[in-house]
């Protein structure tokens, strides 16, 4: 059905149980995965500079949870140029031509994150990003017809009470890969 899953993580900007508003991307990371030889074949991966002003210096918080630095910032793009140099890769990578679907690290990402934050900085969000497998809901229902069909035991009932990427991920036996809230380290324990 896809030749290619684009497996998508993001960070924003974050103050601990009070989030800056509006959020804004500060990573951005897209991997393309060949479906066929299931292989990563190419990656896309930049900091993101907020542009608002409550996100001008990120909070301490934000800094010691995603590894980001103010520095890494300074010199990174908007949204806005890497929405532009990201459609670029896109067609560079044929994917224009290809089937493909966005598995994004959490649903929060492509259902709410990106679209709210384009629509706040009135930028365009491509509307490729609106098609994605939510992982989340997927595992949640596969969870269900297990307890249903008697296969699975009733502390499985936790996974589904406990639904973020991080609990999905243990429940199949994969381990943490390098710093957790990185772009790059939460695609690759995919």
């Amino acid at each position: 059905m896809y030749d290619y899953f684009l497996i998508s993580s993001f960070e924003f900007t974050c103050d601990g149980k009070r989030s800056p508003e509006p959020q804004e991307i500060i990573e951005f990371c897209v991997f393309k995965y060949a479906i066929k030889s299931q292989t990563i074949e190419e990656r896309f991966h930049t900091y993101v500079k907020p542009q608002h002003p409550v996100n001008e210096k990120l909070s301490t918080f934000c800094k010691m949870l995603t590894g980001i630095s103010d520095k890494d910032l300074v010199t990174a793009p908007s949204l806005q140029q890497v929405l532009f140099d990201f459609d670029i890769w896109m067609f560079n990578q044929d994917l224009h031509q290809s089937r493909f679907i966005f598995i994004p690290f959490t649903h929060f990402e492509l259902s709410h994150m990106l679209p709210y934050q384009c629509l706040v900085m009135n930028y365009h969000c491509p509307s490729y990003f609106y098609a994605f497998i939510n992982l989340e809901e997927l595992h949640k229902a596969h969870i269900k017809l297990q307890l249903t069909s008697g296969v699975a035991s009733r502390p499985a009932i936790k996974q589904i009470r406990r639904r973020n990427s991080e609990s999905l991920l243990n429940s199949f036996g994969v381990k943490q890969v390098g710093r957790k809230h990185s772009g790059v380290s939460n695609i690759l324990m995919c």
